[in-house]
This record gives C-alpha cells, sequence and structure tokens, in this order.
C-alpha cells in the first residue's frame, strides 16, 4: 500500500520511474515515488485470510476499519480459497527461500545436515534480500497466470499487468497520512513511572514528555497509557501526548550511542553481552550459597523374619552373634554384612566399621 523505498546500492533499473507508467502525472499526485522502486503500489477493497495467529490480531482489523478495507476470513482446511497465495509461497520458497544460508526446509526430508551451523543472517538482513528479490525477480518475471483477453500468446510481468491496469481503472492514491503509520502499530498498555519510565518486554523506554505523567492516571477508562512499538524494531517505542495529540519518541535506555539497530540486532546484542551492558540491562542479583540438605534416606535394614538356613544373621552392637539358625527350608545365598553399605548422600562422608575380634562387637564411627 505505500511505495518501496530503494535501498543504497540498487541498481537505477530497479526505480519506479523505469515502469511503464506516466511516472510525472503520479509524481504530481504522491511525491515518495521519486525515491520509490519499481513495485505496485495497490489500495486492496477486500482482504482474504486464513485463520493464523497474525491475521487475528487486534491491529489487524484496526488498520482494515481505518482504511475502509472488507476483511474476509477463508473457510478453514480450505487452501482453495487464496490458491494464488499458496501458489505465491511455492514460488518464493523455490526461487528464494531455498538458496538462503540456513534453509531449514518445510521438512525433515529436504533439510540440509546441520542447516543451524551456516545459518547467518538475521532477521532484518533477510528482510532486505527478500524486498531486492521481489523488486529485482520476482515483478520482473513473466507469469503464464497473467493474461490479456483476446492475447493468449501474450505473457505479461507482475509489472506490465499493473501498468495496463492503470490504463483500465486509474491510479487510486494510498493513504499518505504521516501519522497512519503510528496509528496501525500495536498498542501495549502500561503504567509510567516516576521519572518517566515505560517498561515493554523487559525493555525500558523514556522521553522527557513522560515524566509531567509519571505514577499518574490516564484519561482512559482503564487507567493505563496505550504505548506503540514496532516489532521490528524495538529501539524505539511510541507515545501519543493526550494534550496536543502529537506523537513523542521514546527511546530503549540501554541504547548504545550512535546505534540506530534494534535491541535484537547483533549491535545491540554485542552491547548487551558486555559486562557494563549486561549488567544495566538486568537487575542484580545475589546468589544464595547452595544448602546440604540431609539425607533423608535411611541405611539398609536387616531383613526382618527368621534367616534361612546357612545363613547369618548381622552382629550384635555391644553383644555376641547369635548362633546360625537350623531348619529345613531351601537354601539362600545372603549378602555378607561387610558387603553391605547403607546408602548415604553424596554431601556427608561414608562411615567406616570396625570390628574387636575379641570380644566380636562392631562400631560405627
Amino acid at each position: 500500500m505505500t511505495p518501496e523505498p530503494m535501498r543504497p546500492g540498487w541498481d537505477d533499473a530497479l526505480r519506479y520511474s523505469m515502469m511503464r507508467l506516466p511516472y510525472e502525472r503520479l509524481l504530481d499526485i504522491d511525491a515518495r515515488l521519486a525515491e520509490a522502486a519499481a513495485r505496485p503500489v495497490v489500495f486492496p477493497e477486500t482482504l482474504i485470510y486464513d485463520h493464523g495467529k497474525p491475521y487475528q490480531a487486534d491491529t489487524l482489523r484496526r488498520a482494515c476499519l481505518r482504511l475502509g478495507i472488507n476483511p474476509q476470513d477463508a473457510r478453514q482446511l480450505t487452501p482453495t480459497d487464496k490458491a494464488m497465495v499458496e501458489r505465491v509461497f511455492g514460488t518464493i520458497r523455490t526461487q528464494f527461500s531455498e538458496h538462503v544460508a540456513g534453509y531449514k526446509s518445510y521438512d525433515v526430508a529436504h533439510r540440509g545436515r546441520d542447516v543451524e551451523a551456516v545459518a547467518r543472517w538475521s532477521l532484518a538482513e533477510l528482510e532486505e534480500f527478500f524486498a531486492e528479490y521481489v523488486v529485482a525477480v520476482y515483478q520482473r518475471q513473466h507469469h503464464d497466470g497473467l493474461i490479456v483477453p483476446g492475447f493468449p500468446g501474450a505473457r505479461l510481468s507482475p509489472n506490465e499487468a499493473y501498468a495496463l491496469a492503470l490504463t483500465y481503472t486509474g491510479y487510486v492514491a494510498c493513504p499518505t497520512d504521516p501519522n497512519l503509520y503510528y496509528d496501525l502499530l500495536p498498542i501495549e498498555k502500561r503504567t509510567i513511572q516516576p521519572g518517566g519510565r515505560v517498561e515493554i518486554d523487559s525493555l525500558i523506554y523514556n522521553a522527557d514528555v513522560l515524566v509531567q505523567y509519571g505514577n499518574s492516571r490516564s484519561p482512559y477508562p482503564d487507567g493505563l497509557w496505550p504505548i506503540r512499538h514496532d516489532p521490528r524494531n524495538r529501539l524505539h517505542a511510541y507515545f501519543q501526548d493526550p494534550a496536543d495529540g502529537g506523537w513523542h519518541l521514546l527511546r530503549w535506555t540501554h541504547a548504545p550511542d550512535g546505534c540506530s539497530h534494534s535491541p535484537t540486532s547483533p549491535c545491540a546484542r554485542s552491547n548487551r553481552s558486555s559486562p557494563a551492558g549486561a549488567a544495566a540491562a538486568r537487575p542484580s542479583r545475589t546468589k544464595s550459597p547452595r544448602r546440604c540438605w540431609p539425607c533423608r534416606t535411611a541405611p539398609t535394614r536387616p531383613s526382618r523374619g527368621p534367616a534361612p538356613t546357612g545363613a547369618v544373621r548381622p552382629a550384635t552392637p555391644n553383644g555376641p552373634a547369635p548362633p546360625p539358625a537350623t531348619g529345613t527350608g531351601p537354601t539362600r545365598q545372603s549378602t555378607p554384612p561387610s558387603s553391605r553399605s547403607p546408602r548415604r548422600c553424596a554431601s556427608f562422608p561414608t562411615p567406616t566399621r570396625t570390628t574387636s575380634t575379641t570380644s566380636s562387637t562392631t562400631t560405627w564411627t
């Protein structure tokens, strides 16, 4: 819905001005097209999506309501309701995803060996690669599904089909309100701490405009303050001042000077992994010494009841050993008392036994 901006290093052949469109006339409608890439700008009337969690979010429904788009749920387990979208996913997998280092495929049978070891790209870098693929490859390839009535042999690319459609329908200007970006961001309801601090997902943001609202209730029914944030860039959050309706930028308090990356980027991760950054990013905790709990397992007891024939009862402390029992029962091999050891906790020393040969007594020490 918005023009795709040109990236540094992209060839001029990928500019919006290279499309077969009345560029000068469109530039008067939307000045953003001057630095845009060759990708169509479409204002949809109906949005069909499945039952995935991102499509059921409140952010998407608020965006459709704000822009006048008709949202429709596809039937469950019916991919034919959005067959063109499913086909695009297959094209992206074969033309782009399979050539990215660390690709895990859709099942283990088509997965490489140790793909985690070769993965090297962050989400921000993959987003840049995919944007270049769409502009430089997908939009310029001829698609068999794009046909012209009356010309069955004509093969068009998405950009050529878009230019042809504009001759019939005209250009539909998309919203250019600069505040629309903030209005459609996800909302987190939070309290404002003293000093103008706000915490979102363990990240603390602050700004001078929040100082006056510290420890105060918001004018909204729940008393909480709506803070908007972009999940793709956690370096900033956004606050709308109810006094004048203006938007204010909230910056992550532990962001290094000159850093323009998200806290999940390599720049921020390296800062948080350093001793100073790690100490600032999380509260200090005093580690309690480990306690050695007493062993609750009782030592091995001698079996109860009369001993079988040939068995020797263990010696009784401070007393003579009883004579061997006699009987006609079956003979059973018995474990000598000297080979038995009580079960003890590893944290306590194993007891030793000393035996006096003169009095036939046993003493545990």
